[in-house]
């Protein structure tokens, strides 16, 4: 193989592996983003509390979709038997 070929497949590579690595951080702090949105809901509004799903993604701003997702997620967030979530700890 030339130079010119080698340096192409490692500027390929290098920028492909920058994209993947860029895309899964982006997610990662998407989610303790949204996580802390909504964690702020429960230490400003209902400390001792449990809140609907509803209630959660108006505050924190998001759609109910992703709010149920991070709370799901979450390992600081637990879901009731009735829907309603609230803050472990």
């Amino acid at each position: 193989m030339s130079t010119n070929t080698i340096i192409a497949i490692a500027v390929v590579s290098t920028l492909g592996l920058g994209i993947i690595i860029h895309s899964w951080l982006h997610k990662i702090i998407k989610f303790k983003m949204d996580e802390s949105s909504i964690i702020q809901h429960f230490r400003e509004n209902t400390p001792s509390g449990s809140v609907t799903l509803e209630t959660l993604a108006k505050s924190a701003g998001l759609p109910e979709k992703r709010t149920l997702e991070v709370c799901q997620k979450s390992t600081q967030l637990s879901s009731e038997t009735n829907g309603l979530w609230k803050l472990n700890g």
